[in-house]
């Protein structure tokens, strides 16, 4: 006696995220992530070991004196960015370059932890080359600082002579007519402007050198194991995140999964093969086996048939969800077949189901289908 259902839709079920898989796929995927990463961090290793070394010497520069109380903070805080940028301008790396004869010298600046504290920083091939580079660069710094206020009194000087020649010349025109005549006004006049033009003088900060390292002689690159190990680190993170994914989303080592982890937990016998309208052959072997000692058969799934063996004995066939098979009584059922398709985003309840089956004392067997589209037959037994 065969029954079979009419198939009707199955109710859509979000995939669920099963830690068991998400868990194997990581264990599956970190071998060769981890190789990946040890041929990343030896290539880098390598690569960084075969280049020449290079060292850096910072020199810590006030802007004024520290201790000096009568420079305001706001003439400081506006010559800061201005020192910064001149440091490293290409006025200052070219002169620093004509003196010491290194073509290009790498020269950096940045403010220190304290306001008007600047760090200038020198790279070059040995510690004595950097030390020169820098040591110029400061003295350089302070020339083009004592230029800067020659250039604004000298142009102070000049705009204060243009704005009092017509009073002076006044003055000279009084005195022609009347050696004692009253200039007092015109001189106040120009005293005034004078006090102007010296209140719009920008007061100039002088740099001072403070102190100096060389990070104890040692180069700051390259620095080949510790490269390494962040590259190598890099690399394996990178690598093992599209391998777990990979992993995770293969059909064929899901469902190996999936069936190992049945077996473990319920002890039921698994079986993965490329099958269509029949049934795995293991399974159709445990079939026949229970029919031959006047079993019954229960197939639940939306896929295999056992059609060949009708009339062997009583086969029950129906969909995972259908509740009419659960009447029949559980001492009858000498085996019950779960079909499982290759895709199935039903893993989560289909376990479920397999749970209430061996729950119930019955025989349990789950099929997984890897049928492949025109691919022969192929089975993996356990």
């Amino acid at each position: 006696m065969t029954i079979r259902e009419v198939e009707t839709p199955a109710r859509p079920v979000p995939r669920p995220l099963d830690l068991g898989l998400l868990w194997g796929a990581f264990i599956r995927s970190l071998p060769i992530a981890l190789l990946i990463g040890v041929l990343a961090g030896g290539a880098t290793y390598f690569i960084q070991d075969g280049e020449p070394p290079v060292y850096e010497v910072t020199s810590t520069v006030s802007l004024g004196v520290l201790s000096d109380a009568d420079i305001p903070d706001w003439i400081v805080a506006r010559a800061e960015p201005v020192y910064l940028s001149m440091a490293q301008d290409r006025e200052t790396v070219e002169q620093v370059s004509a003196v010491t004869g290194v073509p290009d010298p790498v020269i950096s600046a940045e403010s220190g932890a304290v306001q008007g504290v600047i760090l200038i920083s020198a790279e070059a091939s040995d510690v004595a080359q950097a030390r020169s580079l820098v040591d110029e660069t400061v003295i350089t710094l302070i020339r083009r600082s004592a230029r800067m206020h020659e250039t604004a009194m000298f142009a102070a000087s000049t705009q204060s002579e243009q704005l009092t020649a017509p009073l002076r010349a006044q003055i000279a025109a009084r005195q022609l007519e009347d050696p004692l005549a009253d200039i007092s006004d015109l001189e106040w006049e120009i005293q005034l402007i004078a006090r102007e033009i010296e209140t719009s003088i920008p007061e100039v900060v002088p740099p001072v050198q403070v102190s100096q390292t060389d990070n104890d002689g040692k180069p700051i690159r390259p620095q080949p194991l510790n490269t390494a190990l962040v590259g190598g680190m890099a690399a394996g993170l990178i690598a093992l995140l599209p391998l777990i994914w990979w992993n995770f989303s293969n059909p064929r080592r899901v469902g190996r999964m999936w069936l190992r982890s049945l077996r473990n937990r319920y002890g039921v016998d698994t079986e993965a093969a490329s099958f269509a309208r029949s049934i795995s052959p293991l399974a159709e072997a445990r079939a026949v086996q229970t029919l031959s000692t006047s079993g019954t058969v229960l197939l639940l799934g939306q896929m295999g048939s056992l059609s060949e063996l009708e009339g062997s004995g009583r086969i029950y066939q129906a969909d995972w969800f259908d509740p009419w098979w659960r009447e029949v009584p559980p001492n009858e059922v000498g085996l019950a077949i779960v079909t499982v398709e290759k895709r199935s985003k039903k893993l989560r309840d289909i376990e479920k189901l397999v749970a209430h089956l061996t729950g119930m004392g019955i025989p349990t067997m789950v099929a997984f289908n890897n049928k492949e589209e025109n691919n022969g037959s192929h089975s993996d037994r356990s």
